[in-house]
């Protein structure tokens, strides 16, 4: 407790850090917010700061500023070092937070996947210094490589550029990339072009694996067009900086390799106790409860939490449609006449994809003697699935803990017109981004 209010501590400024912290801002509860910088970054826009589209501020928003008339919700800049789950605190390179409830919203960085030699020479786009290294080194490259002097052969290798990996990041790279060249081709008079090349490696046989076949093919097309060598089915297992070798055996000449093929956990998740998954993800129970936390009260959200559902073989992927399930969290304090029973937290997540989508699933939980009451995220009044008219919501306690627990599955069912629509959601990873 933190001036005889419960003090949630929530780890991260990302998406879901945020989004969660402006949620809790409104309730009788303290917040602190812990993150190693005092900017939120629109991760999605980084490779525009990365290609000379987007300044830096353009893109980054100071921490503080989201909670300047919000007095419980205190911002700490520090580097989380990990959890004492028995001590209920969380350790920073600043000392030790003490916290009744925690949220794990630290997000995700560069997976290279074990190969030391990619990680020490490619170029990772997770952070904003990384999307200012790529600019800077692409431009300087172009520099470099109008230089009278150069061998055709250094001059090529210069103006190589290589993204690895076919998911959005990539292509958005790719693309822009290649659109970049169209400017430089415009400034750099004297400069033989037919020496720039940008190729898109993936290892699988598509791109955008999330996205239809039709969506695939077309953004193939569209990158082939802009000039963009796309290279399927291909592998990476080494780089020095100066060559990059393919599982074939064949190599390519380049002094840039931009890294975009996959995401980890990012380090501190391993040092906060419980279980993980290969890519480092924390592995979370249907409510987003940390599975084996100790007292209960840890909470991940978001790309660093990780949830297999129902007979799947992998976890849920960190996409958008996964961790922006939660939407409306309701709990009955005591039983109801209607037949919900004490404890029980109903969840109903509105997802578009082409068209509006709505499931509701249910979740049982021991009733909380100190907490007790509902929440109501973004929900209509007119949405039929919602329980009990959202108006009624209105002047009830909110309660803290079910801002933290919702249930995700699959296979939910739509009543509409009498009909039931029953389709695959593949929701979870976490509530708010």
């Amino acid at each position: 407790m933190l001036r005889g209010k419960p003090h949630i501590v929530v780890v991260g400024a990302g998406f879901g850090g945020i989004k969660i912290c402006k949620l809790l801002a409104k309730e009788d509860v303290e917040v602190t917010l812990v993150d190693r910088h005092n900017f939120h970054l629109f991760q999605p826009l980084l490779y525009q700061v990365s290609t000379s589209v987007l300044s830096t501020d353009e893109i980054a928003y100071p921490t503080r500023s989201f909670f300047r008339k919000c007095p419980n919700v205190n911002f700490f800049m520090a580097k989380a070092k990990g959890v004492d789950q028995s001590r209920n605190v969380l350790l920073t390179n600043h000392g030790e937070i003490p916290y009744d409830y925690l949220v794990l919203a630290a997000g995700a960085t560069t997976n290279f996947f074990g190969m030391k030699n990619v990680e020490n020479h490619a170029y990772g786009m997770k952070t904003i210094q990384e999307a200012v290294a790529i600019r800077n080194h692409v431009l300087h490259e172009f520099e470099r490589g109008d230089k009278p002097y150069r061998t055709a052969e250094d001059r090529k290798k210069r103006l190589t550029f290589v993204v690895v990996g076919g998911g959005p990041t990539g292509i958005e790279e790719a693309g822009a990339i290649a659109e970049l060249i169209n400017v430089q081709k415009k400034e750099f008079h004297h400069l033989d072009f037919s020496d720039v090349s940008i190729k898109l490696i993936e290892a699988t046989s598509h791109v955008l694996p999330m996205m239809s076949q039709d969506l695939q093919d077309e953004a193939v097309r569209v990158l082939r067009e802009k000039g963009v060598e796309v290279m399927l089915d291909t592998q990476v297992v080494d780089y020095d900086g100066n060559v990059l070798t393919l599982k074939s055996g064949e190599k390519i000449p380049t002094s840039t390799v931009i890294w975009a093929a996959g995401v980890k956990a990012v380090d501190f998740i391993k040092n906060c106790g419980g279980e993980y998954a290969r890519d480092g993800r924390i592995w979370v129970e249907e409510d987003l409860l940390v599975k084996g936390a100790v007292n209960r009260n840890v909470f991940a959200i978001g790309d660093c939490a990780g949830f297999m559902h129902g007979g799947m073989k992998r976890p849920l992927p960190t996409v958008a449609p996964v961790a922006t399930q939660g939407r409306l969290l309701q709990q009955y304090p005591e039983a109801h006449p209607g037949g919900r029973s004490a404890g029980e937290i109903r969840v109903q997540r509105p997802w578009r994809h082409g068209h509006h989508r709505a499931w509701q699933g249910s979740g049982q939980f021991p009733p909380n003697d100190r907490f007790s009451g509902m929440v109501c995220v973004d929900a209509r009044p007119s949405d039929p699935t919602c329980g009990s008219p959202c108006e009624s919501h209105r002047g009830h306690q909110v309660d803290v803990e079910p801002y933290f627990r919702h249930t995700v599955g699959t296979n939910h069912y739509q009543y509409q017109a009498g009909q039931r629509e029953a389709f695959d959601s593949e929701g979870g990873g976490g509530a708010f981004r």
